[in-house]
């Protein structure tokens, strides 16, 4: 049996493979919340049951069984999210008894196995091996960065992300993966993405558009330009190549706003930044393994503006997808600041009594405004 927000949203909860029944005048949902980040890694999700008909009480809830979410929003077909049980906690309200719910997505080799098995190819070759072999489809770039990668008896998640931060394509690309709500692997360069083709419009209802009430900025720019902002150098070694050692220190950096969060003037007041040295290269990495390493990581630094956009209704958005937001303010005029294109580093969904809503969080460089370094 399926919860019913009527013109919304309809969603249905199997446990172990056994439709767990909800709906009026039965068991509660009382709320659900689904989600999925680049900076996690897997989807997770989140919900609380009042079991009024002690139904889990023949549906067990053991560690690791498989949960089954199936959601239709208004207007777009249904999709199936597929987890296993993480946590759970049981109480009683005075009623029945309520039981809370985590789960992560159901890909148990990606969250918590480990190998010792290297993979012969590029960056794109092993994760693509890598979803195959832990249930995850993939979509990826072709990358320019052949080797033997060895997971180290690492989880295959931390492995993934070893992957991407070594990950190159040319001295300009920015390598990242996450693993989205449809359990798709994506690998991209997040310095080379398609244009948008959804808008997101505040407080306004404008066909073609999605509705944003209400959005929340966050800037990460101090603590990750103190890291690798300013003046950062990374000291490549080895012994085959015609020299001993290589430095990088710069990255070729086009802002994708005006007023990027970065201060020329504390770049030139504080001359020189950390100073760190990569392991000595005895022939067993790509070429670029330390320089990517270094454009990755000072990359994903200068990507230090987020906001944080709800809305009431479904979107088509997925991580890494660019989208255009537009803020209008009482006179009608463009708001400069927080308008403009951002890449999707999060998504979430959440239902909760009649409440149906998403938290997009989008990320850029800067905003879009005139520039200072005072």
């Amino acid at each position: 049996m399926s919860f019913i927000i009527q013109n919304r949203i309809e969603i249905s909860i199997a446990i172990n493979g056994t439709d767990y029944p909800l709906g009026p005048g039965g068991n509660t949902l009382n709320f659900l919340h689904m989600g999925c980040s680049t900076r996690g890694k897997l989807p997770t999700c989140h919900f609380m049951i009042t079991d009024t008909t002690k139904s889990l009480d023949q549906i067990f809830l053991q560690d690791g069984i498989p949960l089954t979410i199936t959601a239709k929003p208004y207007r777009f077909p249904t999709s199936t999210y597929q987890f296993r049980l993480f946590h759970k906690k049981k109480t009683f309200n005075g009623a029945a008894f309520v039981y809370e719910v985590d789960g992560y997505w159901n890909a148990p080799m990606y969250w918590t196995g480990t190998s010792e098995t290297g993979i012969q190819g590029t960056s794109s070759t092993v994760l693509s091996t890598i979803a195959k072999n832990c249930g995850l489809t993939y979509s990826g770039i072709n990358a320019n960065d052949s080797q033997l990668w060895m997971p180290r008896n690492r989880s295959f998640g931390e492995f993934t992300k070893t992957v991407y931060q070594h990950g190159y394509i040319n001295d300009n690309s920015y390598t990242v993966a996450g693993v989205d709500l449809s359990g798709t692997l994506l690998y991209v360069d997040a310095n080379n993405l398609p244009a948008p083709a959804t808008t997101l419009v505040a407080y306004q209802m404008v066909d073609g558009m999605y509705t944003v009430t209400d959005y929340k900025a966050v800037s990460k720019s101090g603590l990750n330009n103190a890291l690798t902002g300013y003046n950062n150098t990374r000291v490549t070694q080895s012994q085959t190549g015609t020299a001993l050692s290589t430095t990088n220190d710069q990255v070729a950096f086009t802002p994708d706003t005006t007023a990027p969060s970065f201060n020329t003037t504390v770049k030139t007041q504080a001359a020189r930044g950390y100073q760190t040295y990569g392991p000595i290269d005895v022939g067993n990495v790509h070429a670029n393994y330390e320089r990517a390493a270094y454009q990755n990581m000072r990359f994903a630094n200068l990507y230090s503006m987020d906001v944080e956009f709800l809305l009431n209704t479904p979107t088509p958005l997925t991580l890494f997808d660019k989208f255009t937001f537009s803020l209008e303010v009482e006179n009608n005029k463009q708001d400069p600041a927080y308008s403009g294109v951002y890449i999707v580093a999060g998504r979430a969904v959440y239902v909760q009594g009649t409440t149906y809503c998403e938290k997009i969080i989008g990320t850029r460089t800067g905003v879009d405004t005139p520039y200072t370094s005072g």
